[in-house]
């Protein structure tokens, strides 16, 4: 984490919602330094410049988000991932977190709901405790 303010990969394939996320997340006092549309690229990206924190949407074009999660979590098992989507059913939901996702999201997703999970990362990443890979 630079400083107080966690880094963030937003990979959402919905020009607008990624945008709806962006906003949110910087007025939380994130630093967002990475975008994606598909699965791949949000690998890529999670590569690239190991954020703190990463939003990503399930329903992707290419690799899904589910399967973007399981590739990063097989790299990093610490990753802090939120997968968001319009499917909110138990069953889902709990596939996400045995994939290893710290939160979930329901589209539309509000303000304080990510917040919160911003909160909560924070929470457990204590300031100058480095997220090594």
């Amino acid at each position: 984490m630079a400083g107080d303010q966690p880094t963030v990969l937003v990979a959402d394939d919905i020009s607008m919602m990624g945008e709806l996320l962006r906003t949110i997340l910087r007025r939380a006092g994130c630093e967002v330094v990475a975008s994606a549309t598909n699965g791949d690229d949000a690998v890529r990206a999670f590569h690239r410049h190991r954020p703190d924190l990463v939003f990503m949407d399930i329903n992707m074009p290419g690799k899904s988000g589910l399967e973007a999660l399981q590739e990063i979590m097989g790299n990093d098992a610490d990753a802090f991932v939120v997968l968001v989507s319009v499917e909110s059913s138990v069953s889902f939901v709990q596939e996400a977190m045995d994939l290893g996702a710290k939160g979930f999201l329901v589209k539309p997703v509000s303000a304080r709901k990510v917040e919160s999970l911003v909160q909560r990362f924070r929470q457990a990443s204590p300031p100058g405790v480095p997220n090594l890979p």
